[in-house]
């Protein structure tokens, strides 16, 4: 026993070198934070220091996100959120654009909404998450629906309740068509039939069917022009059902990074002369590019067919998005159908009825490196987004552009918010969870708060992150690359080497 305790010690060991290999900086963030609380962590997001010069650039940000929140969500939250901007400079990029039901981006919302009950600011009223659109309809966080646990029969099961057919689940988030009333019935039916075939309690679909009546089945989103402003639209309402309405917490703004990152190319970049219309625009920049970011998780690599060369195409009537290339003084898609002329007309027109989508690299080259905007992230993003930081800078070096190379100098990359454990389901058999937005709804109560809050403060963010190492190592590695003696290594085992399995406690039970 003793020497399989000893073996699964140095495995875990070796596991976690593993992981540091491809993300140097979160190895950096356990070493110099880690023994911060998660409370004391989220209190931590708020800070951030700007220079002189992203105080004449931000206002350009922070209307365009306000903007959108108007036109979605209306006058009085949009202002609010540009009071909060003011203040607080900072937002998460660390969800995936769909409902807030993952347990990975649920879980980075909870953490940031923990020190709200108990650190009440008449500023700090809203989670401001610029979430990831362009990603697919099945990707693995399931933004094309609902998911939840039951417990029929003894024993725990996720289930899924999509809004869309499995025929469109390849299709990318972005721009997808909204969902109607009739792909909303066609949810009800299917929970119906679990609950008819024994599968799914009464209870819970009653309270499944109040979520549909009282969050989706409402006149604003089925309104609203796609998928992505539905979300936007009914996230803020599910968030708000999570808390009992004693609870003190914030609202939750979700706003796809693409459109933010598209309407300031639209309005404040394109044909005004700026770094970015110029790296855009400028042949000059494309061997820079190459020479600093090939090879950078979220830019490109165009000799391993990886990434994009600063946007994606998403032609008219077409599902799937393709990879752009420069090539003369045109972006080509793969296959050369698709062949967008480099000039600021064309490509702001291809932006405005979506058929151009900003990549991951152009979209933090604006926020964070040109607004110098604190966007905080996932596991992998701090070391990631560090990259691209200096190979910014590299550029700018290059080009000899002190002031931009200034203001993304002082630009903070290294902040994690995101895949961190926090909110656990209980079931019958003692077994502990991570639990869904939903499970929330239908299993919550007045205490669900009190519990996260009390359990953020007693776990350690050192403590969270090694449990979810294993999680880490088979995003950071393919099936062939693992080692053997690591691939089987779970987030219990980790747990309890680390004792995190005497501190963590369900926020709610089955």
């Amino acid at each position: 026993m003793r020497d399989t305790e000893e073996k699964l010690s140095k495995d875990f060991i070796r596991l976690k070198e593993k992981v540091f290999e491809k993300t140097p900086i979160l190895k950096e963030i356990i070493s110099e934070k880690g023994g911060k609380s998660l409370f004391e962590h989220a209190l931590q997001y708020k800070n951030v220091q700007l220079s002189p010069l992203v105080l004449e650039r931000q206002q350009e940000l922070i209307h365009t996100i306000s903007e959108r929140v108007k036109n979605l969500l209306g006058d009085k939250i949009a202002n609010s959120v540009a009071k909060q901007l003011e203040k607080y400079y900072v937002v998460s990029t660390a969800d995936h654009h769909g409902p807030i039901c993952h347990p990975f981006f649920l879980n980075a919302n909870l953490i940031s909404a923990t020190p709200y009950a108990e650190a009440a600011d008449s500023v700090w009223q809203h989670i401001i998450v610029l979430s990831c659109a362009n990603v697919s309809l099945n990707n693995s966080s399931f933004p094309r629906g609902l998911i939840f646990h039951s417990d029929i029969g003894g024993y725990r099961k996720l289930r899924r309740l999509s809004f869309f057919p499995a025929k469109d689940r390849a299709a990318s988030v972005y721009g997808f068509r909204p969902y109607t009333k009739t792909d909303l019935d066609k949810v009800k039916k299917e929970l119906f039939a679990e609950v008819k075939n024994g599968e799914v309690r009464q209870e819970i679909e009653d309270k499944i069917f109040e979520v549909i009546d009282g969050v989706y089945d409402k006149e604003l989103p089925l309104a609203a022009r796609d998928f992505t402003e539905q979300i936007t639209q009914t996230n803020v309402n599910l968030w708000q059902r999570f808390f009992s309405p004693a609870d003190k917490a914030p609202s939750l703004i979700y706003v796809d990074q693409e459109s933010v990152a598209g309407d300031l190319l639209i309005n404040f970049h394109l044909g005004k002369g700026t770094v970015i219309e110029r790296i855009i625009l400028d042949p000059v920049f494309e061997p820079l590019l190459s020479k600093y970011f090939n090879g950078i998780r979220g830019a490109f690599s165009a000799e391993h067919h990886n990434g994009t060369y600063l946007f994606w195409g998403l032609p008219e009537g077409q599902r799937y998005r393709k990879q752009m290339w420069r090539k003369g003084n045109e972006l080509v898609s793969e296959d050369g159908k698709f062949r967008i002329p480099i000039h600021v007309q064309a490509i702001a027109e291809k932006l405005q009825n979506g058929e151009l989508v900003p990549s991951m690299l152009l979209t933090f080259m604006l926020f964070s490196f040109y607004y110098g905007l604190k966007c905080m992230g996932g596991f992998y993003q701090p070391s990631y987004l560090t990259l691209m930081k200096e190979a910014y800078i590299k550029m700018m070096e290059e080009i000899r552009d002190d002031k931009n190379k200034e203001v993304c100098e002082k630009t903070e990359t290294k902040t994690i918010c995101g895949d961190i454990s926090l909110a656990f389901l209980g079931d019958k058999n003692g077994s502990l969870h991570q639990a869904t937005g939903l499970d929330l709804i239908l299993y919550g109560d007045k205490n669900t708060q009190p519990r996260l809050v009390e359990l953020s403060k007693n776990i350690t963010l050192g403590e969270a992150l090694d449990s979810m190492m294993p999680l880490f190592y088979e995003v950071l590695y393919s099936q062939p690359e693992r080692e053997f003696d690591l691939r089987n290594i779970t987030t219990d085992q980790i747990a309890s080497i680390i004792g995190l399995h005497k501190k963590i406690k369900p926020c709610v039970e089955m």
